[in-house]
């Protein structure tokens, strides 16, 4: 079942960038590594002052990259563009490498779920955002 699961669902790369345009580079640089998880990638730009372009990101490969420039969009209209069952967003400050098969192979474990890896904080933060009003 993980075998049909794993060419049911390759994942469209949803990278957010904000001003850390180096760790855009390095991110794509980590899914082009994983190119039997990962059939796209989308750099989501939410930075106004800035317009990212491919050129930008000096990387050349096989993989479709697209970088949308809508600034203040959500990550989700990203996902929306992608031609996947699936996405595998990240934030520009991140370092994928060292978990992202990982959680590639627990996603194919149960893909009708969430899977996310943050930090505590993080974490919390969302989960305050999201649940609780303000008083």
């Amino acid at each position: 079942k993980n075998i049909q699961y794993e060419k049911e669902y390759r994942l469209a790369g949803i990278i957010l960038h904000w001003k850390r345009s180096h760790g855009v580079q390095e991110l794509i640089r980590t899914m082009l590594k994983y190119e039997n998880i990962f059939s796209n990638i989308i750099v989501w730009n939410n930075n106004p002052m800035k317009s990212l372009t491919l050129e930008n990101s000096l990387i050349e490969n096989n993989i479709c990259i697209e970088i949308v420039n809508l600034k203040d969009q959500a990550k989700y209209r990203a996902c929306q563009l992608a031609k996947t069952k699936a996405c595998f967003y990240v934030d520009d400050d991140w370092d994928t490498e060292t978990y992202i098969t990982s959680l590639y192979s627990s996603f194919i474990l149960e893909p009708a779920i969430l899977h996310a890896m943050t930090d505590q904080y993080k974490y919390f933060t969302n989960l305050m955002w999201t649940f609780f009003e303000e008083t």
